[in-house]
């Protein structure tokens, strides 16, 4: 019954901004969609290719609305480059990260070392101090759950990356990255 409701809204915003310039169509697609795309993110971040290909569709759907570009022939990517959107998974490992990152840093109030282990495991001969090692994962939901799936990123950022200082830094070198897909 909600989604529902968010159509029909979603309808009414796209029939009246229809002739609003580009910036705003952005502006609406960033803080109307994109923001609910990302809140449920922080709750549900699919691993399986069929359902990250689902929220994908969403951005590539709204891109072409966006631009006034209609014509199959279009690139969606190209647009998407265009308005520097880059993709939702991107987004969303890049906020793991992030989370990571001060959660490592103990900037939240949990502590790191309940969850995950410190140092050397089993599997990594050598883990400088900025990395960790989790328990064995068997069953899918927790292998593809938030601290397994983003240990593994963050074990394979380069060295660069994981010695930085402060959380804007290490952002900026995140999104300086081109393998982050």
């Amino acid at each position: 019954m909600k989604y529902v409701t968010k159509i029909k809204k979603a309808l009414v915003l796209k029939a009246k901004s229809e002739p609003a310039p580009p910036k705003v169509k952005l502006i609406a697609y960033i803080m109307y969609f994109r923001s609910t795309l990302e809140y449920i993110a922080s709750v549900w971040d699919p691993y399986k290719k069929n359902q990250i290909d689902e929220l994908e569709k969403v951005q590539r759907k709204a891109v072409p609305f966006v631009l006034s570009k209609y014509k199959q022939l279009d690139s969606v990517r190209d647009m998407l480059n265009s308005l520097n959107l880059p993709l939702l998974c991107v987004r969303r490992k890049t906020a793991r990260l992030k989370f990571f990152f001060m959660f490592s840093h103990h900037l939240y109030n949990m502590d790191p070392y309940t969850s995950i282990t410190h140092g050397v495991t089993r599997e990594l001969i050598y883990l400088s101090s900025n990395q960790y090692g989790l328990h064995k994962c068997i069953i899918d939901a927790y292998r593809f759950s938030v601290f397994p799936r983003t240990v593994k990123y963050w074990n394979n950022l380069p060295q660069n990356i994981l010695s930085s200082d402060c959380l804007v830094e290490f952002e900026s070198a995140l999104l300086n990255m081109c393998d982050l897909d």
